[in-house]
C-alpha cells in the first residue's frame, strides 16, 4: 500500500527521474470499503476529482440488516424509518469516500 501511494504521488507531482520529460498525472481508482476508500487524506494536487459510479448500498438480504430495518418500521407512525436508515448507510458510504 505504503509503495502504491508513492509511486501515485510521483506520477502526480512528476518528481524525480522516473517522470523527467513525461506527462505527469495518474489515476487511482479504488472500491468503498477497501483501504484507499476511507482514513487517507489526498491533499492539493493529489486529489482533484472524484468520480463515484454506482452506489455503495448494503445488502437488502442480510438478516441483519433487515431485522434493523424491520424494527425501526415497527410501531404506528414509523413507516419509512427503516429505508431511510439503509438509505443513511449508503450515503455515509459516499461521504466516506469522498471526503
Amino acid at each position: 500500500l505504503e509503495q502504491c501511494l508513492r509511486d501515485y504521488a510521483v506520477s502526480v507531482r512528476g518528481d524525480g527521474a522516473v517522470t523527467a520529460g513525461k506527462p505527469r498525472g495518474a489515476v487511482l481508482l479504488c472500491v468503498v470499503g477497501g483501504k484507499l476508500s476511507e482514513g487517507i487524506n489526498f491533499k492539493d494536487e493529489l486529489g482533484r476529482l472524484v468520480i463515484m459510479v454506482g452506489l455503495p448500498f448494503a445488502n437488502i438480504a442480510d438478516a441483519e440488516l433487515k431485522a434493523r430495518m424491520d424494527h425501526l418500521d415497527a410501531g404506528v407512525g414509523n413507516q419509512g424509518r427503516g429505508r431511510a436508515y439503509y438509505e443513511a448507510l449508503c450515503m455515509r458510504g459516499v461521504n466516506q469516500s469522498i471526503g
